[in-house]
């Protein structure tokens, strides 16, 4: 959002973004993702709490569920060249998708709540591999195989899916934005990869999160679906 705000066309009140989020925590039914970042619906409550999120927020955008969904357990399956335990891991994934459609649309109908007449503009994932440039190989040991790659990049599409379903059923102002067309060309294997993949160290932080090109692809496609002078103008 701050290359949004940058555009000069919005005017930023807080960027909440913290990464590594789940949805929420359930000490009853607990996320084994979760880490101890504020869970979505925490930052969701601060920033009603103060105000950010009010009747005067015109826009709003947020992009989460992949934790939730599984992502970990799909990079940390499939960067590896054990295709049998990728594949099995990204079908796992896929089947439980559906158990993450209510999550999402809570989170949407809890932003819409506090914001009543906010555009939820709710941001997907890019596909994170191009298979046609063959296997990932780090000193002659191929470490992502074309196949592990394609069976991520069927997860990404299926998390989508699920991701703009929730939006299109949660009965709010949300819209989806679908970046994967904009992100071609720019897959961590890439020449002229928009996302982060290091490959001297494969279980760092921030592999798979997109770097300052990609967030700047993320801005425009914000910019570029939702006309944030016409959100003033309602």
């Amino acid at each position: 959002m701050d290359l949004v705000d940058a555009s000069q066309r919005v005017d930023l009140v807080a960027n909440a973004a913290c990464h590594g989020s789940i949805l929420a925590f359930d000490p009853l039914n607990p996320s084994p993702f979760y880490n101890g970042a504020p869970t979505v619906a925490e930052q969701i409550a601060g920033l009603a709490f103060s105000q950010a999120l009010s009747g005067d927020t015109d826009l709003v955008s947020i992009t989460a569920g992949a934790i939730d969904g599984g992502s970990l357990l799909a990079l940390q399956a499939c960067s590896t060249p054990n295709t049998q335990a990728c594949a099995a891991t990204v079908a796992g994934i896929i089947q439980n998708l559906g158990s993450l459609e209510a999550g999402l649309e809570l989170t949407y109908q809890s932003i819409q709540a506090a914001a009543p007449n906010a555009t939820i503009v709710v941001m997907g994932y890019p596909r994170l591999f191009d298979p046609s440039r063959g296997d990932i190989v780090i000193g002659g040991v191929t470490v992502v195989p074309v196949s592990n790659q394609i069976a991520v990049n069927v997860a990404v599409n299926a998390l989508n899916a699920t991701i703009a379903k929730a939006v299109a059923e949660n009965g709010t102002n949300a819209v989806f934005v679908d970046v994967t067309k904009r992100f071609l060309g720019h897959a961590v294997n890439s020449d002229n990869s928009w996302i982060v993949l290091d490959l001297a160290q494969l279980q760092a932080d921030s592999n798979f999160h997109p770097n300052d090109a990609g967030h700047q692809a993320y801005a425009s496609a914000l910019l570029s679906t939702v006309r944030p002078a016409r959100l003033v103008k309602r």
